[in-house]
């Protein structure tokens, strides 16, 4: 295990947080390192590894699948700083072909349960007999929907004794398991919109719109041509965007890649012969070269379970170089998160030009 703590020890997250307590990696990585020291040479699929913990240090990786660019950023950059050498990751479980060569599946617990079913349901329709599925988590976010899930897919489960506050859940494909056929991607309507949403299971609010998104589109400005939707989820803001800005050209970003996938879907549903523009980036340096007049954002404020405001922070540092001069970046934004304040840094200047009992919506302008 010494070697394996080493390369954690040099691991880092993605985007950097100004909280040195955050680890890039945690105890239920540790902990299913430990359990597959004993399994060396089972061949291991991978999903949802944050920064590398589990891809640098499990020795027979078949395939890396995560939906999350942060995820895939990170473990690249590590990958670079570690010297290793990286397999390509998936962006869907769709990807991976090599089945049969699959022992053990680790995935890593999300916080969004309906993309733990969906992902489990479909490794069920995938799996053969006897491959054996570890969930590790920690277990203050160890919720009984995963155990439910597992036993509904794979029959028995079981877990490890517990070690520094994490856990292990084990399910394993039984000759007899009954597969349960995937509910995802839902398809919704929305109030003041003519035709239904298609959301995938990782898609924000994928149900029904969320009070802050529905408070957002009653304050979607005219008059612009060039506009991104950042952060995009299922894309209702840029078609709000584009509804309300017939002329605009609607570009989308956001860090997962069932949300781009849903928003390419509803755009194209709405506009089906118009010129769009995706990218699977929500805040890198090597952000899209077009120049927009407009960039609506929705930033989340957790990463996971982990809750700060180093995304949006990086999403607005990204939106001031994408935006062209006199171009204007409006946010929303619960209002304890004072957003205002790091705009203002940022951009030189903010305005609050709306608000409620719970959300603000702020115009930064680049000068």
């Amino acid at each position: 295990m010494d070697k394996i703590f080493e390369d954690l020890s040099k691991l880092e997250r993605y985007p950097k947080d100004q909280d040195v307590n955050l680890r890039p990696y945690d105890a239920a990585d540790e902990l299913v390192l430990e359990y597959l020291l004993q399994h060396r040479g089972a061949g291991v699929l991978i999903i949802e590894d944050r920064f590398g913990a589990l891809t640098f240090n499990i020795d027979n990786v078949v395939d890396v699948v995560t939906d999350s660019f942060i995820s895939f950023h990170g473990i690249t950059k590590n990958a670079k700083n570690l010297g290793r050498e990286l397999r390509p990751i998936k962006k869907s479980l769709e990807d991976v072909k090599e089945w049969d060569k699959i022992d053990i599946v680790v995935f890593k617990v999300p916080k969004n349960m309906s993309y733990f079913e969906d992902v489990i349901n479909f490794l069920a329709t995938k799996l053969t007999e006897g491959t054996e599925v570890i969930c590790p988590a920690m277990i203050k976010h160890l919720p009984k929907t995963v155990f439910e899930v597992l036993e509904s897919n794979f029959g028995k489960t079981w877990t490890s004794l517990a070690k520094k506050k994490a856990r292990l859940v084990f399910g394993k494909l039984e000759k007899n398991s009954v597969s349960r056929l995937t509910k995802y991607p839902l398809v919704v309507n929305f109030d003041g919109f003519v035709k239904p949403f298609t959301n995938y299971s990782n898609v924000f609010s994928r149900s029904k719109l969320d009070i802050g998104t529905r408070f957002f589109l009653e304050n979607i400005p005219t008059g612009y041509r060039r506009i991104l939707d950042l952060g995009c989820g299922n894309g209702v803001v840029g078609i709000k965007a584009k509804l309300v800005n017939p002329e605009a050209d609607i570009s989308f970003a956001d860090e997962s890649a069932m949300a781009i996938r849903s928003a390419k879907v509803n755009f194209e549903n709405y506009f089906a012969d118009e010129p769009i523009t995706f990218w699977t980036n929500c805040f890198d340096s090597e952000f899209h070269d077009e120049k927009f007049d407009l960039i609506l954002c929705n930033p989340p404020f957790h990463q996971q379970t982990i809750v700060g405001d180093f995304i949006a922070l990086q999403m607005f540092n990204d939106a001031f170089q994408s935006l062209e001069r006199g171009g204007l970046l409006r946010v929303i934004g619960n209002r304890h998160l004072n957003y205002h304040i790091k705009l203002k840094q940022i951009f030189g200047d903010s305005k609050t030009i709306a608000s409620n009992s719970k959300f603000v919506i702020i115009d930064c302008h680049k000068r």
